[in-house]
């Protein structure tokens, strides 16, 4: 009977347990129920709300921009293949002249100063202490183009005091040719 009495109790004990998980469950339906009703009719009012929109005025709108930047862009392709080139201004053939007769005129008058400033700037720079400089090339926007040690450097790359040195030669140089040439603005000359 001890056995019996003890399955009996296990047993009443799982039906009352059942029981309270039954009326939870009972409790809990109703919020569940009013949960997945809203869930419903959001869902129908987001559906509702997306055709609308896919047949709606600003979805017509926008396809017709899109239509009409297609229309553009294909216009614009045609006339970018038509082969056509368009007819050059009267005044660049005028333009191109002047261009090459100011340049020829420049190269006239410049001379060789540029090449005998160079050199008179390697002389200085090379008796001021710059070391293992080859060659110095002024040009005509004013950069310096430097060989160092065999190979190609410019002015910006050079050390502060090199810099410096090559900034007193040029100075020096410039005050020199254009005393022996005769040129210049500088008081006194």
């Amino acid at each position: 009977m001890e056995g019996v009495s003890e399955t009996i109790e296990a047993g009443e004990r799982r039906a009352q347990a059942s029981s309270a998980a039954v009326e939870r469950a009972v409790a809990h339906e109703g919020s569940l129920r009013r949960l997945a009703d809203a869930a419903s009719k959001a869902v129908d009012a987001a559906r509702k709300a997306l055709e609308k929109a896919a047949t709606g005025t600003t979805f017509q709108q926008r396809r017709d921009a899109e239509l009409a930047v297609a229309r553009l862009e294909g216009a614009l392709k045609e006339r970018k293949t038509d082969g056509a080139t368009p007819a050059p201004s009267p005044d660049l053939a005028l333009v191109r002249a002047a261009t090459k007769e100011a340049e020829t005129a420049y190269d006239e008058s410049r001379g060789d100063i540029l090449q005998r400033l160079s050199e008179e700037i390697l002389s200085l720079a090379q008796r001021l202490g710059v070391r293992m400089l080859e060659a110095v090339k002024l040009g005509s926007n004013a950069t310096l183009a430097l060989i160092k040690g065999g190979e190609s450097t410019s002015f910006s790359k050079v050390t502060a005091g090199e810099r410096l040195r090559l900034r007193l030669a040029t100075a020096v140089a410039l005050l020199r040719i254009g005393q022996e040439r005769g040129l210049g603005r500088h008081p006194g000359s």
